[in-house]
C-alpha cells in the first residue's frame, strides 16, 4: 500500500517535549507516496478487507460534558460527566430541560471544528491498540487500568500534576439520562440502561465515549484518543450496555471557550458516526492513516453558506440513503458492469439438455423448501393472507359472473372457485415462485370469448372443443420447458414489462370505476325528483300479444328467473316479475328478451338514489383507508410495532370498517354473492365435472384445435413470464431465486387438468401479484432514529397462497358470512391495488414528467445524463405501446391478436436501438443481452489496458527513485 503524505488541511503542530526528528535518507526501494486522501484510504480498507483480520463492527457514539454537581454533604461541589449528545447515525440532543431527547437530525459541523478535531487527533494523544476481533474478556484491569496507561504516557507531555487529574477525570462517575439523579452515593447507585432505545442498536454493535470539559488547572488543551484491543464491559459510561472500544477525552484550560471545545467532540462524534471514518478508526495502524481518514472526510464533505443553514440549524434526516459507492474500496476502479441478464442468477440459459432448465429450477428451489413453510410464521403473513384473499375472491366472482355471460353458463362463479382451489393450491405447493399468484385475467377471459363465439358459430359442443386446446396448450407448453424456450425471457426488458404492467394496473382502476358507476344503472337516480311528485307503481309485464311462439329461456337464465315448463320447453313467467322490486335490473331486461313487455304508467320511473350515492361513500372510504393505513409504518404516531401492525393488516381494517358502517346503515347495496351449493353453473342436468374429449363434435375439431392452441400457448408464456420478471426483479431481493421453467410446467399441468374438468384457465395475475410482493416486504427494524427503514427483501414462503386459495375454495361454506360485504368495498380494493402497483414504475414517473414545470422534477438518473426531449421521446413510445395494447384489447373483432400484440413490444424494442444510443437505452431500459456482451468485453479490454498503464507508470516511478538515490 502507499504512503500518506498530508497535502490537504496542514496545520503546523511541535511538541517541545520531543526531540526533533532527522531527516529521513532516501531508500532504494521506498514506498510510492501519495497526497490523495480518498485514494489512501481506499487503498487501506482494501487491503484490511483482503487481510480479514479486524471485524468492523457498528458504533454508538455518546458525548458527556464535564458539570459540578453538589456533592454528598450538599456543600460542597463534586464534578462529574453529564450525557448532552447521542448518534447512532444522525445526532440527537439531550434538551435545554434534560427530560426529554429532541428529534434526530443530520449534524451541521463548521470548518473550524472540523479542522480543530482534526489538529487536536494529529498533536494530541493517541493509542492505537490492535483489535481483538474475536469477542474475548474485557479490557483486562478495566477503566482503570486505561487511565493509568493514560497518565504514564501524558507524564512527559503536561506534567505529573496534569497527568493525574487527566486520569481522575477518566474515572469520574458518568450520570446518564436514564439514571436517577438522586442516587447521589456513587456506591449505592444501581445503574439503570435503556433497554428501549438497545433495540434500536445493532445487535453487534460497539460505543465510543467521547468526553470534553474545561479545566482550569490545565495550561494546554489536552487530546486523548484510545483504541482498545479488547472492549470494556460493564463499564457505567454510557446510557446503553454496550462494550466500548474508544475512547475520546478532549479538555480545555477556559470555561469560557468550552463551546468551542463541543463543538470540536461533536466533530469527532460526527467522524466516528461516519461509515467510511469509522472503518479506518477501527483499521488504522498509525496515526498517519487516522489523519487521512479525516482528510478524506473533508474531501467529501459539503459546505453549506451562512445564508443558507447556521449550526443551530437542525436539518431532518434525507428520505433515501445518500449515495456513497464512490467512497468505498471496491469502487477505486472502473468496474465492469455486472452482465445479469433477467434471470441469469436464476438459471435463465439455454442447458442444451432436455429438462436441463427445470432440473436445475428444482434443485435450486428443494433446500430452500421448508423454510418456505417456517419463514411465514410471522404476523405480517397473516395481514397478507386477509389482503390477498380479499383481492383474489372478488375477481374470481367478478370474472366468474363475466365467463358465465360470456359462455352462456358453461364457465361460471363456481368453476372458478374450483379452478382457484385447483391451480392455486398446486402453484403454491410445486412451483418456483410462490409470490407469483394466479387468476382468470382479461386477455384469457376475452380468448374464452371469441373460442365460444366460434363454437356458436359452427355448431360445435363448447367445452369438448376446449378440451382439446387446452390439452394441445399443455403440449406446447411442455416442449417450452423440455426445450428451455424460457431463457427468451431475457429479451424481455423493463420497456416490455412496464408497458404490460401498466396496462393491467389501469385495467383494475377503469374497472373498479366502471363496476362503480354501473351501480347507478342498477340502482337509478332521479334526477327530477320534486317533494310534489307523484307516486306512481303501477308497471308490469305481461305477454307480447305480436308474438307466435314462446322464445325458450336457455339454462343459465333458467336459474335466476321464474320460469315454467311448457310442454317440452322452459318459459319466462312473466306475471312473477316485479318491476319495483331489488330484482329490477334482471326483470327490465328479461322480459323484453323472453317475449314479454312492460306495460303501465309507472314504467321507467324506478330508481333508488341512496344506494348508488352510499356505494360511492363505501368505495372512496375503503381506497382512502387503505392507502392511509398503509402508509402508517412511515407514520410519527403510536410505536414502531403498532403502525408495523398497522400497515400489514391495512387491507383488512379497511373492509372490516367500511363493511360495519354499510351493516349499520342497512341500505340495500350489492354485495358479494358466493354460490351455496356446490355445483355446476348450469347444474348437473347439462354437465358434469368431467368433460368428455369429442362430446358431439366431429373428430376433424381435435385438429383445429391446434390453431387456437398456438395464441393461446403465446399468450399463457407471455402473460406467466412477464408477471414472473416483475416479481423477481433485483429491487424486491429475492433470496431463494426464481423457477421459470419449474413455474409454466405448473401452469401447464394446471391447464391440461383444467380442461379435463371443463374449469376456467389461470395464469399469473401481475397485480395480484405485484400486491402479494408488496404485502410481504420485510424492512429492517433495528433502524437508527431518524433512519427510514431499509429494504431487507421478501418473506418467501408458499403458505400465504396455499391459504388464500383453499379459503377461495371453502368460500362456499362461508357464504353466509361473505354475502354481507358490499361490492364497492371489494372495487375500493381494486382501485387501492391499481394505484399501488404504479409505486415505483418508471414509466409512470417518466409520465409525470410531462405535466412537471422543469424547475419541479425530481432528480432521476435519467435526466442527469440524457436530454428532456429524448426522454419525454422514450416514454411517448412506451405510451403508444400501452395505448395500442388497450385498443387491440377493446375491440373484440381484432381481440383475438392481443397475444400477437404483447409479443410485438418485444421487436418493437429491438428497434429503439435504431432510436437511442447505447447510453441512453442503459438509463431508461435495460441493455438487450447481445449489447450487455458487447459492453462487457470493451470494459474488460479497458480495465486490461488501464492496468498495464499503471504497471508502466509504477515501473517508471521506481526507476525515477532509485536515479535520486544514486
Amino acid at each position: 500500500m502507499s504512503s500518506y503524505k498530508p497535502a490537504y488541511f496542514r496545520v503546523a503542530s511541535v511538541d517541545p517535549s520531543q526531540p526533533p526528528q532527522q531527516p529521513q535518507q532516501p531508500q532504494q526501494h521506498q514506498q510510492q507516496s501519495t497526497t490523495d486522501p480518498a485514494e489512501f484510504v481506499r487503498d487501506l480498507l482494501a487491503k484490511e478487507a483482503c487481510c480479514e483480520a479486524t471485524s468492523v463492527r457498528p458504533l454508538f457514539c455518546q458525548l458527556d460534558q464535564l458539570n459540578s454537581v453538589p456533592g454528598p454533604d450538599g456543600l460542597s461541589l463534586t464534578q462529574v460527566w453529564r450525557e448532552k449528545f447521542r448518534w447512532i447515525k444522525f445526532e440527537e440532543e439531550l434538551e435545554v430541560t434534560g427530560n426529554r431527547w429532541s428529534v434526530p437530525y443530520v449534524p451541521v459541523l463548521s470548518p473550524f471544528s472540523v479542522m480543530e478535531a482534526r489538529r487536536q487527533l494529529d498533536s494530541g494523544l493517541t493509542l492505537l491498540m490492535k483489535v481483538d476481533s474475536d469477542d474475548g474478556p474485557a479490557a483486562a484491569g478495566g477503566l482503570k487500568c486505561i487511565a493509568e496507561e493514560v497518565e504514564a504516557n501524558l507524564v512527559t507531555r503536561l506534567g505529573t500534576d496534569a497527568a493525574e487529574e487527566v486520569k481522575r477525570l477518566l474515572l469520574t462517575r458518568h450520570i446518564n439520562f436514564v439514571e436517577k439523579v438522586e442516587d447521589k452515593d456513587e456506591e449505592n447507585a444501581g445503574r439503570k440502561t435503556n433497554k428501549k432505545y438497545r433495540k434500536k442498536v445493532h445487535k453487534d454493535a460497539e460505543g465510543c465515549s467521547i468526553m470534553v470539559g474545561a479545566v482550569q488547572t490545565l495550561r494546554a488543551p489536552v487530546s486523548v484518543f484510545v483504541r482498545l484491543e479488547q472492549p470494556l464491559k460493564d463499564e457505567p459510561l454510557m446510557e446503553i450496555d454496550l462494550p466500548i472500544r474508544f475512547l475520546y477525552l478532549l479538555l480545555g484550560p477556559k470555561p469560557s471557550a468550552l463551546s468551542d471545545l463541543v463543538l470540536v467532540a461533536k466533530a469527532v462524534a460526527t467522524l466516528m458516526t461516519d461509515e467510511i471514518f469509522h472503518k479506518v478508526a477501527y483499521l488504522a495502524n498509525s496515526k498517519v492513516e487516522l489523519i487521512a481518514g479525516v482528510d478524506e472526510f473533508l474531501k467529501c464533505s459539503s459546505i453549506l453558506p451562512p445564508i443558507g443553514c447556521s449550526l443551530t440549524d437542525r436539518i431532518p434526516p434525507p428520505m433515501e440513503k445518500p449515495n456513497t459507492e464512490h467512497r468505498h474500496a471496491d469502487q477505486k476502479e472502473p468496474q465492469e458492469p455486472a452482465v445479469v441478464e433477467h434471470g441469469e442468477a436464476e438459471g435463465l440459459q439455454r442447458t442444451g439438455r432436455l429438462f436441463g432448465g427445470l432440473v436445475q429450477d428444482v434443485k435450486r428451489r428443494a433446500p430452500w423448501y421448508k423454510s418456505d413453510f417456517l419463514d411465514a410464521l410471522h404476523p405480517q403473513t397473516i395481514g397478507s393472507f386477509f389482503f390477498i384473499y380479499f383481492a383474489c375472491i372478488a375477481p374470481i366472482i367478478t370474472f366468474g359472473g363475466m365467463l358465465s355471460d360470456a359462455t352462456n353458463g358453461y364457465l361460471g362463479a363456481m368453476e372458478s372457485i374450483l379452478s382457484g382451489l385447483i391451480c392455486g393450491v398446486s402453484y403454491a405447493l410445486f412451483a418456483g415462485q410462490p409470490l407469483t399468484i394466479l387468476g382468470s385475467t382479461g386477455p384469457v377471459l376475452v380468448f374464452e370469448t371469441i373460442v365460444f363465439k366460434m363454437c356458436d358459430r359452427y355448431h360445435w359442443d363448447y367445452l369438448p372443443f376446449r378440451w382439446w386446446i387446452g390439452m394441445w396448450t399443455a403440449l406446447l407448453l411442455l416442449v417450452t420447458v423440455a426445450l428451455d424456450l424460457s431463457y427468451l425471457v431475457k429479451y424481455i426488458t423493463r420497456f416490455t414489462e412496464e408497458s404490460f404492467a401498466l396496462l393491467i394496473a389501469v385495467i383494475f382502476v377503469y374497472e373498479a370505476l366502471a363496476k362503480l358507476f354501473k351501480i347507478s344503472s342498477d340502482y337509478p337516480v332521479n334526477k327530477y325528483w320534486h317533494p310534489k311528485h307523484e307516486v306512481i307503481v303501477e308497471c308490469e309485464c305481461l305477454p307480447n300479444d305480436n308474438l307466435t311462439e314462446l322464445i325458450p329461456v336457455p339454462p343459465k337464465m333458467a336459474r335466476q328467473l321464474p320460469t315454467y315448463r311448457d310442454g317440452n320447453v322452459t318459459v319466462a313467467n312473466f306475471s312473477a316479475m316485479d318491476y319495483y322490486s331489488w330484482d329490477h335490473d334482471l326483470f327490465w331486461r328479461t322480459c323484453p328478451q323472453y317475449g314479454g313487455v312492460w306495460v303501465g304508467r309507472g314504467c321507467g320511473l324506478f330508481n333508488v338514489p341512496d344506494v348508488f350515492f352510499f356505494s360511492c361513500l363505501l368505495f372512496i372510504a375503503t381506497f382512502f383507508l387503505c392507502y392511509t393505513l398503509k402508509k402508517a409504518r412511515a407514520s410519527s404516531l403510536f410505536p414502531t410495532f403498532v403502525r408495523r401492525l398497522i400497515s400489514d393488516f391495512a387491507v383488512m381494517i379497511a373492509i372490516c370498517v367500511v363493511t360495519s358502517v354499510d351493516y349499520i346503515m342497512d341500505l340495500h347495496t350489492p354485495k358479494l354473492l358466493i354460490p351455496v351449493s356446490f355445483e355446476p353453473t348450469l347444474g348437473y342436468t347439462y354437465r358434469g365435472w368431467v368433460v368428455r374429449p369429442f362430446g358431439n363434435n366431429p373428430w376433424f375439431t381435435s385438429l383445429i384445435a391446434i390453431g387456437p392452441a398456438l395464441l393461446a400457448t403465446i399468450l399463457v408464456f407471455l402473460d406467466q413470464q412477464i408477471t414472473s420478471v416483475i416479481v423477481n426483479r433485483r429491487e424486491n431481493k429475492m433470496r431463494k431465486g426464481a423457477g421459470f421453467h419449474l413455474d409454466l410446467l405448473v401452469v401447464a399441468v394446471c391447464i391440461a387438468i383444467n380442461s379435463a374438468l371443463g374449469l376456467p384457465w389461470f395464469v399469473a395475475a401481475t397485480v395480484l401479484s405485484i400486491n402479494h410482493v408488496l404485502s410481504l416486504r420485510e424492512e429492517s427494524e433495528c433502524t437508527a432514529p431518524g433512519e427510514r427503514p431499509v429494504l431487507l427483501g421478501c418473506r418467501e414462503n408458499r403458505v400465504t397462497g396455499l391459504l388464500v386459495f383453499l379459503c377461495i375454495g371453502l368460500s362456499v361454506f362461508m357464504s353466509p358470512l361473505l354475502r354481507h360485504i358490499p361490492m364497492p368495498v371489494l372495487y375500493g380494493v381494486f382501485l387501492f391495488m391499481g394505484v399501488a402497483s404504479l409505486n415505483g414504475m418508471q414509466l409512470f414517473d417518466r409520465f409525470l414528467l410531462l405535466l412537471q414545470p422543469r424547475k419541479n422534477q425530481p432528480d432521476m438518473a435519467c435526466l442527469r445524463e440524457v436530454k428532456l426531449w429524448r426522454v419525454h421521446l422514450f416514454t411517448g413510445i412506451q405510451l403508444g405501446c400501452f395505448a395500442l395494447l388497450w385498443v387491440v384489447k377493446k375491440i373484440s373483432l381484432i381481440s383475438i391478436a392481443f397475444p400477437l400484440m404483447v409479443l410485438s413490444l418485444c421487436f418493437a424494442r429491438k428497434l429503439l436501438d435504431y432510436v437511442f444510443t447505447r447510453n441512453e437505452l442503459r438509463l431508461l431500459d435495460d441493455l438487450l443481452p447481445e449489447q450487455k456482451l458487447e459492453e462487457t468485453i470493451r470494459l474488460r479490454r479497458r480495465s486490461r489496458m488501464s492496468t498495464a498503464v499503471d504497471l508502466e507508470e509504477l515501473a517508471q516511478a521506481e526507476d525515477d527513485e532509485q536515479e535520486k538515490a544514486v
